[in-house]
């Protein structure tokens, strides 16, 4: 399954109002919040342009207005989704 696929699913979940998807996106959303303050990057606002585009927006156009390279965008998507699904197993373990 490739990346945009995955990240349709995690997108899917999260409109459906699927708990364990929503709750592990808010931790991985926390995460990365708080790299963002501490480091003085800019993850969570990649995180809502890939997540909830306001309109249909191209990874290029991500990647350009947040000053990264289209390399970048897809290591930091796939980053993404480990955290979730890291998340999402932890907390489904404690379930």
């Amino acid at each position: 399954m490739n990346l945009k696929t995955k990240e349709k699913a995690v997108i899917l979940s999260l409109r459906s109002g699927d708990e364990l998807t929503s709750c592990a996106f808010r931790q991985m959303l926390e995460r990365f919040s708080d790299e963002d303050a501490m480091n003085t990057t800019c993850h969570t606002r990649i995180i809502r342009a890939v997540y909830f585009p306001v309109q249909k927006t191209l990874l290029w156009k991500i990647a350009s207005e947040n000053n990264i390279c289209e390399r970048s965008l897809y290591r930091y998507r796939s980053c993404y989704l480990a955290w979730i699904n890291f998340y999402m197993k932890k907390l489904s373990e404690k379930t």
